[in-house]
């Protein structure tokens, strides 16, 4: 694993790991496509195993940061609660920085955007403050 810090540019692992989750995230023809193809051109002298690797805890982070914010957002409707922005946008915070140090205020705020569109979008948030 040393070899292959000295071998990449300058970015660390956290680095990899917080543009490989924003690629993670992407809308359009690469949504919930897998990242190890674009991750791959970005760092080319990865391996296949360190791309594997590095896909498979961004898809996680994602699948798990979603159910987070889900279950977040039902838990406030079931008991007809306002859904307040900067509170979700705390225990997610808060939630996310346990399990995954690493990730950045940046995506940190960009998951939090996506899951409250996407409940939205499925008519779980009726009005956020």
């Amino acid at each position: 694993m040393l070899k292959w810090f000295r071998s990449q540019s300058s970015d660390s692992r956290e680095d990899i790991l917080n543009k490989g989750y924003k690629m993670s995230l992407e809308f359009g023809g690469n949504w919930l496509k897998p990242i190890n193809e674009r991750l791959g051109k970005k760092y080319p002298k990865l391996s296949s195993n360190e791309l594997d690797e590095f896909s498979a805890i961004c898809e996680r982070l994602r699948a798990e940061a979603i159910n987070f914010i889900n279950k977040y957002l039902e838990a406030k409707a079931e008991g007809n609660q306002q859904i307040v922005e900067k509170e979700l946008q705390i225990a997610f915070t808060n939630w996310a920085l346990e399990y995954y140090p690493w990730l950045s205020k940046s995506n940190i705020k960009g998951t939090v955007s996506q899951g409250l569109y996407f409940a939205w979008k499925g008519g779980l948030v009726k009005q956020v403050k």
